[in-house]
């Protein structure tokens, strides 16, 4: 019995660390690559996700900005969006206003 319950503990164990890892894993590669982003432009069209991600095509090039941000629904087609290559800063521009909103992680 005692067998048992010690193949069982290290079998879960071990599941709950790969888990563990590759949920570390995910994170890191999201915020790579958001890091690797470099863009400057007008939201040519944008829509959302279940979650709230915003789905961006800036000068014909689709970006999908999931790394922990709160956009909140704010990116509307015809804004600009900056984005710095090595920066975690998105800097929007309201079209209709220009009301510039700074999104920091």
């Amino acid at each position: 019995m005692k067998k048992d319950l010690k193949l069982f503990l290290t079998v879960f164990i071990s599941l709950c660390l790969l888990f563990i890892a590759f949920l570390i894993f995910s994170i890191y590669r999201g915020f790579s690559k958001n890091l690797n982003y470099n863009f400057t432009g007008v939201v040519h069209s944008v829509t959302y996700d279940e979650k709230g991600t915003p789905i961006i095509i800036i000068n014909n090039q689709e970006y999908i900005l999931n790394a922990g941000y709160d956009f909140n629904h704010q990116i509307e087609d015809g804004d600009t969006l900056k984005k710095v290559k090595g920066s975690d800063t998105y800097t929007l521009i309201k079209h209709a206003t220009g009301k510039v909103i700074v999104f920091k992680n």
